[in-house]
């Protein structure tokens, strides 16, 4: 039988079918995009969770000076010459970071404590604190010193922070020193990393020399006070 018959055979239209795929790499780079889709996808995704997490390293140390801020500039005219602290100005100033932190879940997920660091007679005192935040855990709360009663606790004289770190206030005046505990919760849940704590503190001189630390906080309305022992939202 001729040859060229053969070719016109079943067999020859495979061998033909087959020369011409081996011709055609019009779909190679469909083929390697499929094998590389899944790395460029993880990848991505990972880099999304890494800015997420740096993102709210940033919010979080913004929202702890916001509150220091804010509460060294709070206070209530008592007479000519002195300014009292009322609860009512405290708890303004932790409505105004709960606020900031709606969307983050702050006071959910976290922890915030504010602090009044009042130098006396050459001595640190911590006068008061008040705290919001649902977190009970240890090291979710004060990591520098609680106050005891109505009295405060005087501290080591270097003051409240890391070590090499310490804020000291000065004799006669006042910080307001807050530290905030988070812990992070993940856009993709633990695939690329686990949720954990984010820690930042921040600290403003008391801007009002004027401003009456004996007296202590005062509570003229009735406010709830935003207790360290409660850990409400």
């Amino acid at each position: 039988m001729p040859a060229h018959r053969i070719l016109a055979g079943p067999a020859g239209r495979i061998r033909r079918l087959g020369a011409k795929l081996r011709r055609d790499s019009g779909g190679l780079a469909l083929i390697e995009f499929a094998l590389a889709a899944p790395l460029i996808v993880v990848t991505g995704l990972y880099g999304i969770e890494l800015a997420n997490l740096a993102l709210v390293n940033m919010r979080i140390s913004q929202y702890t000076m916001d509150l220091a801020d804010n509460a060294a500039r709070m206070g209530d005219e008592a007479g000519l010459s002195t300014y009292t602290i009322d609860e009512a100005n405290i708890n303004d100033a932790m409505q105004g970071v709960r606020l900031e932190g709606a969307s983050l879940g702050l006071t959910t997920y976290g922890r915030i404590t504010l602090s009044s660091l009042e130098g006396t007679g050459g001595k640190q005192l911590l006068h008061w604190q008040r705290c919001i935040g649902q977190m009970k855990a240890t090291d979710y709360q004060s990591n520098y010193g609680t106050a005891s009663g109505t009295s405060g606790t005087y501290i080591a004289n270097t003051g409240m922070g890391d070590t090499n770190y310490k804020v000291v206030a000065p004799d006669g005046s006042g910080v307001m020193f807050v530290e905030i505990n988070y812990l992070y919760q993940p856009l993709f849940g633990n695939f690329f990393v686990t949720p954990k704590k984010i820690h930042y503190v921040s600290s403003y001189i008391v801007r009002d020399d004027a401003r009456s630390y004996a007296s202590g906080v005062t509570n003229t309305n009735g406010q709830t006070i935003s207790s360290c022992s409660s850990y409400l939202a």
